[in-house]
């Protein structure tokens, strides 16, 4: 029965990881399907292909395996954003390696949440032993309880981090339309490339097999757990803080190339009015000497008349 809940949680849980992948892509990215049914594509093929990836290689502590596991759902995710949705420059790779650390991320908190219910079977059995628990039957009825609760609310953790965290990039990633540069790629996509590799390195070193059981660090170290929280909440305040502010270099750049035009217009319309001016200027300068030649013009003729006037008298 344990095992059969299980693996409908992990059904459920990749279904949901699927409607995630779909709605951040379809956020960023045009579709190659236009249908009614387009934005189904790709929720089903990538559920598919990650329980088929996790029937394959299941969970292990190696390193090789993990490795081969990030390796294939890079593959997977490559493979969606190339088949699903049509092509639109340098976005894809900070998608892929957004919507990875989004998942890493997630499987970390929902983990350390698991870890702190685990610790629920101490709790039972040092009740149970102090009687207070007085019958068995409640003891083992919360013993199942727990054991049914715990994956039940390690995959909601999970989905429901990964949901906030990727609409989370998307509201603060205002500019989708914008033709990023290489150095911008590089600038945004360093933090989550970084957070991806501190998570491939917690996947390692958190679990160890001491006399043939898995034993975490948490059990060695608990104040771990709060560290490795930290860790994981500022790696993805980091992807997000560089989205932001990149985001903000773009308005910036935006504003300064506004503020030239302007000023270039303003420079122009200065030069227009100066070179108008001088126009105006010449005008009131020919209109002044045309008065002043009028003027003499008119002595002239009147001294003229004078003299005519004389000359008919006499």
């Amino acid at each position: 029965m344990y095992e059969t809940v299980n693996g409908l949680l992990k059904i459920v849980s990749a279904i949901f990881q699927g409607y995630c992948l779909q709605n951040f892509y379809g956020s960023f990215l045009e579709g190659r399907v236009r249908s009614r049914y387009a934005g189904v594509l790709p929720a089903v093929l990538y559920a598919v292909l990650k329980l088929g990836m996790d029937m394959v290689l299941p969970s292990d502590y190696g390193s090789v395996r993990i490795f081969v596991k990030l390796a294939l759902t890079v593959c997977i995710l490559a493979v969606l954003l190339v088949c699903c949705y049509r092509a639109a420059g340098k976005i894809k790779v900070f998608l892929l390696a957004a919507f990875l650390v989004a998942g890493e991320i997630s499987f970390f908190l929902a983990y350390n949440v698991c870890w702190l219910g685990s610790c629920l079977y101490s709790l039972w059995s040092w009740c149970f032993e102090k009687g207070y628990l007085k019958s068995a039957d409640t003891f083992v009825g919360l013993l199942k309880a727990t054991s049914y609760g715990i994956p039940v609310t390690m995959h909601i953790v999970s989905i429901g981090t990964l949901f906030m965290s990727l609409k989370s990039i998307t509201n603060s990633f205002r500019e989708k339309d914008y033709a990023i540069h290489q150095m911008e790629l590089f600038f945004i996509l360093i933090p989550s490339v970084t957070g991806v590799l501190i998570c491939t390195l917690l996947r390692m070193v958190l679990v160890t097999i001491e006399n043939g059981m898995p034993v975490t660090l948490y059990d060695k170290y608990p104040s771990l757990i709060i560290m490795v929280t930290v860790v994981i909440l500022l790696s993805f305040l980091s992807v997000l803080s560089g989205v932001k502010l990149f985001q903000d270099m773009i308005y910036r750049s935006r504003e300064k190339s506004s503020r030239m035009i302007l000023e270039n217009q303003v420079c122009s319309l200065q030069q227009h009015m100066e070179e108008r001016e001088r126009v105006y200027s010449g005008i009131r300068g020919m209109k002044h000497d045309m008065k002043n030649t009028v003027s003499v013009i008119m002595q002239l003729a009147s001294k003229r008349m004078k003299d005519c006037r004389t000359i008919w008298r006499n």
